[in-house]
């Protein structure tokens, strides 16, 4: 439990209004971030490695949600599950399509306590809506707790709108979509209304070889329908208002997914199951400006999201099992947050923030049942197939039995409930020494229910020796819990739970060195070590898997950002990133992420016409140690935007993905897929913007 000293430190929490003028004057103008510290900071003299996408960067990049977004991230690897869901990589990190990322929406936590996917409770947030993206590369459980472990996105949406907007896109894949944007404002009062409606049918890729395909070769069967093509359409819905009266402000959203599996949420063709998502989201905030040296911010946040699974596939119809063998399984969470942040003015180069928060989740397990178990079951030990004309060999119909009684296991017949509770306290102390010199220090304790305590230090010191050179030298830890899936199961038949799972965290140690000779040429290079602790890995146990905490993970790498103002027209930006993961308990490659990437971008504004090329370029990464497939290959893709304003109130766009309509494969996670995953050929994406 959470020790009497946290309630009564809340009286020394407090804000002070920093005057970043001063390092604007001193470094030239630039974009803030409040993702470092919770508090703004000039982007380049910042105490974290942070990136900052701005609504603009997401308009001219073509970006038509978050995750592809990420894109302008060094370090963030955007792959794929093998039911088409993203998987996010970050310096060699991944797991169950997270990647090990917290993201925020306004710096509210959006945690997936259940199946610990990063965006499956953010869901589809309005692109209109967005006014930039912060992105920090490493832990940053000091300051946000849980799941911070190897990089924090916030996505911030705007406070007021100067214009409305009304966009109409649609192209290739049946895709149609529409998005809206309208608000009001008046002194302290504001309200904004977005939405975001999206279609597509998908790119239906063939696949070759899933997981049955490999049974199939072992017993002489027919079960896989591989090679087929899968279903990849969805269907999205965003809704978010946003509100702020004085000091008082609040938000409300809805969002909505409904999307088909692709090659499996087991990696086994599906061509019946379909994935729901729906979340319901409210904030509240109230800011106390007791002096301009003390302040405080009163918050209360509440949601809740629906996940389910239906006739999700995992024997097909077949003259063996005529009805095939598929399962429904859900589950639904709600948490509220009760959070008190503060920040203290302690001189005019000193400043201490500090937080209290408590958070409680309430989650609940729909009963897994299968649908045309039982009848595999019958079949299995009478030894027939279908009618009489299809015999069970004796082995065949052992190994059936075998099978059948492990999914057997694996239902639960009546749905499970339980809860978590949080108790969580942070301070972080900032503080200039000199003119040139800063250093930020802070840790942040996190209280779980059935989960040790845990620590997240951190430490930072920031030193400009010129106004273009900004150096840093960067200690953080950072922390993951294990979700309920890993600790109670449920959800998935092939998912054997771990009741003894403890928090898998991660140290990091990171240089970095930013140079901007000149108003119109910036660099960037950051160079990190990290290791991990208590690893959560995988383990095979023949008809399922088991999490463990017994991973250790060791790796490096670096990371390159250039962006330069060539000439009045013309802008070119990109970065490169290097790193190498060992799997210390096998002295093998960690696998999956890639160790080379490279992205660049070459825009140009003519009058009223705007282009932009972007490439991309995937390199060789070894495959997982229980995949025994060589090395994936490497890939590059090209795409070209093309945006035209007819009118100071109406602009026209072109989106033209995979310009060169190459064949590329995308490595599939893991085990999960016996084969890579074949990504869209040239797509076209057309879109009207309207202004009013």
């Amino acid at each position: 439990m959470m020790k009497p000293w946290c309630l009564t430190s809340l009286a020394l929490l407090a804000t002070p209004t920093l005057a970043e003028e001063t390092l604007q004057a001193l470094f030239g103008s630039e974009q803030s971030v409040t993702i470092a510290t919770g508090r703004a900071h000039a982007s380049r003299t910042a105490p974290a490695v942070a990136t900052v996408i701005t609504a603009d960067d997401i308009r001219r990049g073509g970006f038509r949600s978050v995750v592809e977004a990420l894109r302008l991230v060094p370090g963030f690897h955007q792959g794929l599950t093998s039911d088409y869901g993203a998987n996010l990589a970050v310096r060699g990190f991944s797991s169950l399509g997270s990647g090990n990322l917290l993201v925020l929406l306004d710096g509210v936590a959006q945690t997936d306590w259940i199946f610990g996917h990063p965006f499956s409770v953010l869901g589809t947030i309005p692109l209109e809506v967005i006014e930039r993206l912060e992105v920090t590369r490493g832990p940053g459980s000091s300051v946000f707790g849980a799941d911070a472990f190897s990089g924090v996105i916030n996505v911030i949406t705007r406070d007021r709108v100067e214009q409305g907007q009304l966009t109409l896109g649609g192209g290739s894949d049946a895709t149609a979509e529409a998005r809206l944007l309208a608000g009001d404002a008046t002194g302290d009062r504001a309200l904004v209304l977005s939405a975001q409606a999206t279609t597509s049918a998908g790119h239906r890729p063939t696949i070759g070889r899933d997981q049955l395909s490999v049974i199939d070769a072992g017993l002489g069967t027919t079960f896989s329908r591989a090679p087929s093509t899968v279903e990849t359409d969805q269907r999205d819905l965003g809704v978010l208002l946003k509100g702020r009266l004085g000091a008082t402000r609040a938000l409300a959203r809805l969002s909505r997914t409904h999307e088909a599996l692709g090659a499996g949420v087991l990696g086994v063709i599906d061509p019946t199951g379909v994935r729901t998502r729906e979340t319901v989201e409210g904030h509240l905030a109230h800011t106390l400006p007791f002096n301009p040296r003390f302040g405080m911010t009163l918050r209360l946040e509440g949601a809740q999201t629906r996940l389910t699974l239906a006739e999700a596939t995992w024997l097909p119809d077949s003259a063996l099992v005529p009805e095939g063998v598929r399962f429904d399984s859900g589950a639904e969470q709600e948490t509220w947050r009760l959070r008190a942040d503060g920040r203290y003015a302690a001189g005019p180069r000193h400043f201490i923030s500090a937080g209290l928060a408590y958070e409680q989740l309430h989650y609940r397990l729909d009963a897994l049942e299968w649908l045309g178990l039982t009848d595999l079951e019958t079949r299995a030990r009478s030894g027939l197939g279908t009618g009489t004309t299809v015999g069970l060999g004796t082995g065949l119909a052992a190994q059936l039995s075998a099978l059948v009684t492990a999914l057997s296991a694996a239902a639960t017949p009546t749905e499970t409930a339980g809860r978590r509770h949080l108790y969580s306290a942070y301070v972080q102390d900032e503080w200039w020494p000199a003119p040139k010199w800063s250093l930020t220090w802070g840790a942040r304790l996190d209280d779980y229910t059935g989960i040790d305590q845990q620590i997240s230090p951190r430490a930072v010191l920031v030193w400009t020796p010129e106004p273009d050179w900004t150096l840093k030298l960067l200690y953080g830890e950072g922390f993951r819990v294990p979700t309920v899936l890993e600790t109670q199961g449920g959800l998935l038949p092939t998912y054997q739970a771990n009741s003894a799972l403890q928090a898998e965290r991660l140290r990091t140690v990171e240089l970095a060195v930013q140079f901007q000779p000149r108003p119109a040429l910036s660099l960037g290079l950051n160079v990190f070590r990290h290791e991990t602790v208590d690893q959560i890995r995988l383990q095979n146990r023949g008809f399922y898997a088991e999490p463990e905490n017994v991973g250790r993970q060791v790796g490096e790498g670096f990371e390159f950002e250039w962006r330069w103002a060539i000439a009045r027209r013309w802008l070119w930006r990109g970065w490169y990133a290097y790193q190498a993961n060992v799997d210390e308990t096998t002295g093998a490659d960690a696998g999956y992420s890639p160790h080379h990437r490279l992205y660049a971008s070459l825009q140009s504004q003519w009058g009223r016409t705007f282009v932009n090329l972007q490439g991309l370029y995937v390199g060789d990464r070894a495959r997982v140690a229980e995949d025994a497939r060589a090395e994936a290959p490497g890939y590059g893709q090209l795409d070209l935007l093309v945006r035209h304003d007819l009118t100071r109130r109406v602009s026209l766009q072109l989106d033209v993905r995979n310009l060169l309509n190459a064949n590329l494969l995308e490595a599939s996670p893991g085990t999960s897929l016996p084969q890579d995953l074949p990504l869209a050929g040239r797509l076209y994406y057309a879109a009207l913007e309207l202004r009013f």
